[in-house]
């Protein structure tokens, strides 16, 4: 079976948002090592790598679930409709006289900002992004210095494949990198 191509690209239309948003800066500005600004991502993606500076988010895509299908505009394409649930899981720590869980709960509230209902489509390619739906945010605590804070939606996506179960892929898509840890690597500011 072929996998859908529109799940495939949903984290490009996150790692694109996050650049453009400039959600990196947010969680840059709490670390004091310089060392770490230029090696470490502030997201990484399934997991992070050791020794991460806090606060950093950890993006977790589950597989997506099937929504029903329709005929294309031509006869030999099927549409997909898809479900995917998206958790931005944010690891935080207490910085200056915030503690972690202000720490983390200030970062959720500007993530929620860029990937809300109501915030534009993601930018997927070929695919589509045609709605998202907020499943809530929730801190939990872990040990006495750390805070967890998960912001979860579900997002509802399309893509358009051939009859011959093959997705149509135009061949100007690119799809994330990722690094051995499983990071998707957004570009870094520059000091310009």
């Amino acid at each position: 079976m072929v996998e859908p191509y529109g799940a495939h690209l949903l984290g490009c239309g996150i790692a694109e948002r996050w650049e453009t948003t400039n959600l990196d800066a947010v969680f840059r500005s709490y670390w004091s090592d310089s060392d770490k600004l230029a090696r470490y991502p502030a997201l990484h993606f399934e997991e992070a790598r050791p020794a991460s500076p806090f606060p950093f988010c950890v993006l977790d895509v589950a597989t997506p679930v099937d929504d029903g299908h329709s005929v294309g505009e031509l006869a030999s394409e099927e549409i997909k409709y898809e479900r995917v649930t998206v958790n931005f899981i944010i690891h935080a720590k207490a910085a200056g006289a915030k503690d972690a869980k202000a720490v983390g709960e200030e970062i959720a509230g500007l993530l929620q900002r860029c990937f809300d209902p109501g915030t534009p489509a993601l930018e997927m390619g070929p695919a589509r992004h045609n709605d998202t739906i907020s499943n809530g945010t929730w801190p939990v605590r872990e040990g006495d210095q750390e805070y967890m804070v998960t912001v979860s939606y579900v997002m509802k996506i399309e893509g358009t494949y051939s009859a011959e179960g093959l997705a149509v892929l135009p061949e100007y898509v690119e799809l994330p990198h990722t690094t051995q840890t499983g990071e998707i690597l957004v570009e870094q500011p520059t000091d310009d």
